[in-house]
């Protein structure tokens, strides 16, 4: 029996599940990383074998081969979700069929948003364990404070709840199209209403800190908060690839906190990143901030 880590989509979505990978393996578990194109070469910077299930995402950033009216979509997020949609059903044949071909009985497969889909017709087509894992605080909850984007975050509310289970249904029905293939195969359907409800009744990981993410009275004892999940002290790591500039600023001054905003679009940056310099002056740090993935400028 192996370990099955369907990691798709941004950076931030697929760096955690290499630590995990590595992490097992080092343990002597059995532990496949299945992934797009463009998201190998981070897996073996970190000394991991992954498996390409279909191309990958880095061209959304770049625009190639976009005509001017579809690239300004990534500007904006309904924009980008639009987009996002048309790419997953691109790769829906091929990591579908991949996937359905890898999973065997008995096996445990760990999935996040755009693996929802898949996940959940392997789990419907074979006996194997299926666990959502989340780097954020997406689990619906009443609980403002245990949400990300609560309507009222600093406190409990029937609203909360409906809007973060709307919410949930919505991003876990971006997944989709590669569990239809799965399913089809089996000759069965799913909509995006069974993907909701067979992902909240699956085990839960939310692998942020509990200060993000402070556990929900409502979520049971299905749901986990671990912490973020971090490599090894003793990974070996480099600076062959890090600009001249940002070596010079990192070893000018203490280290600074990190800021990556992996697929994120923002409504207003301006404003974003006016928070984030005025948070790091009140707290007397310094700043390192990577722009969004498939940002367009």
């Amino acid at each position: 029996m192996k370990t099955v880590l369907i990691a798709v989509g941004s950076r931030g979505d697929v760096l955690p599940q290499i630590h995990l990978a590595n992490h097992l393996t080092r343990t002597g578990n059995e532990a496949v990383l299945v992934t797009v194109d463009d998201q190998l070469p981070l897996a073996t910077e970190h000394g991991l074998d992954a498996i390409s299930a279909a191309p990958g995402f880095s061209f959304m950033g770049s625009g190639t081969g976009f005509d001017e009216s579809r690239r300004t979509r990534f500007e904006n997020p309904l924009g980008t979700l639009t987009e996002l949609r048309a790419i997953m059903r691109n790769l829906a044949e091929p990591m579908g069929n991949l996937l359905d071909d890898l999973v065997e009985d008995g096996d445990t497969v760990l999935h996040g948003v755009l693996g929802a889909g898949a996940a959940t017709a392997l789990g419907a087509t074979r006996p194997c364990r299926i666990i959502q894992v989340t780097f954020a605080a997406t689990v619906p909850t009443a609980f403002g404070p245990s949400y990300i984007s609560a309507p009222f975050p600093s406190r409990q509310s029937r609203v909360n709840l409906h809007a973060s289970r709307m919410a949930h249904r919505f991003f876990m029905g971006l997944g989709r199209p590669p569990g239809e293939v799965i399913a089809d195969n089996h000759g069965q359907h799913w909509t995006s209403g069974d993907i909701h409800h067979a992902v909240m009744r699956n085990p839960t990981l939310v692998a942020t800190s509990p200060l993000l993410a402070p556990p929900a009275p409502d979520w049971g004892e299905f749901v986990k908060v671990t912490g973020a999940w971090h490599p090894p002290p003793s990974l070996t790591t480099t600076t062959q690839d890090v600009p001249g500039a940002l070596q010079d600023f990192l070893a000018a001054g203490p280290a600074p906190v990190y800021i990556g905003f992996g697929s994120a679009v923002a409504r207003d940056p301006i404003a974003d990143l006016t928070v984030f310099a005025q948070s790091a002056a009140r707290a007397g740090v310094r700043l390192v901030m990577r722009r969004s993935d498939w940002s367009t400028g």
